[in-house]
């Protein structure tokens, strides 16, 4: 008897140890972020434990956001809304940092109408109906960025919008930023959080701010250091010109940004969205 009770309490003591191993591992797993060529993107490769995971569109990183292949995305308002509206609301974290340029084509800069190459359903979109309010412009849809950037390129595309990283090199080789939104208060791009993430992973989140607080310091305080990183995040390896940005900790939209793009969604969808800035964030 006592043999058996020693071999019960053995086996329940390594069922136990198995359990808490496999918490402890779950517990390390990297929180797994999809982000576009931009800046922004940074900090989350600096920070130990998120795994960032490059894509190339917005679509696909999305795709792979709504099938449970990522915890979150570097990404915008617009594309917040657009989960929300499909009943898979994210929730932001914090803002970052990308600047977007509407670039043309050094023979189209003074055309009539602005044929300007997007990713629809995108900061982009919002961007260029906020940016060339007034003015008469045909948006064509490129979801690809390679795709996008190089149409412009040949001239096939008059402009496009465009992410800093990807309007830099252009600029160089005489392409014109025709606007961009250095003058404005927009702030497009976001970090932003599944809610089933949230939901399952609340230490998690805390953790999060605080490694991503602790990236943007490490960043600021040596931007040299990661100046290398910065080019391989948006694609531009022999881009050594390229200026580093000054990263802020974690900030959250204000009501004036995020009532304009939700107006602008609303009207461009025909829909009334339930969602409020506070219910939007991660306090």
């Amino acid at each position: 008897m006592c043999k058996k009770i020693s071999l019960i309490i053995a086996s329940l003591c390594l069922a136990a140890a198995l359990f808490a191993q496999g918490n402890s591992d779950k517990s390390a797993e990297k929180v797994r972020i999809g982000f576009m060529p931009d800046p922004g993107a940074l900090p989350l490769i600096v920070m130990d434990d998120v795994e960032s995971i490059p894509f190339m569109s917005a679509r696909e990183r999305d795709t792979a956001l709504a099938a449970g292949e990522l915890d979150g995305i570097s990404g915008d308002m617009v594309g917040l809304l657009h989960f929300e509206k499909n009943g898979t609301p994210l929730k932001i974290l914090t803002l970052t940092e990308c600047h977007f340029f509407i670039t043309a084509h050094p023979d189209h800069v003074k055309d009539a109408v602005y044929r300007v190459g997007i990713s629809e359903n995108t900061v982009i979109e919002y961007l260029v109906d906020t940016l060339l309010a007034g003015k008469t412009v045909e948006k064509v849809a490129v979801p690809q960025v390679p795709v996008r950037l190089e149409m412009l390129r040949s001239g096939k595309l008059p402009m496009a919008c465009l992410s800093d990283g990807l309007a830099w090199p252009l600029m160089a080789d005489g392409f014109v930023n025709i606007v961009d939104q250095a003058d404005t208060d927009l702030t497009p791009t976001i970090l932003a959080l599944s809610g089933k993430f949230i939901e399952e992973n609340p230490r998690k989140v805390e953790e999060l701010k605080k490694s991503w607080n602790g990236a943007v310091k490490k960043i600021n305080a040596d931007p040299d250091k990661y100046h290398d990183q910065l080019l391989d995040a948006i694609r531009l390896p022999e881009a050594q010109d390229f200026p580093m940005p000054l990263f802020k900790e974690i900030t959250l939209p204000t009501q004036e940004y995020f009532d304009s793009v939700t107006a602008w969604y609303e009207t461009k969808y025909a829909i009334s969205l339930d969602i409020t800035r506070d219910g939007a964030v991660i306090r």
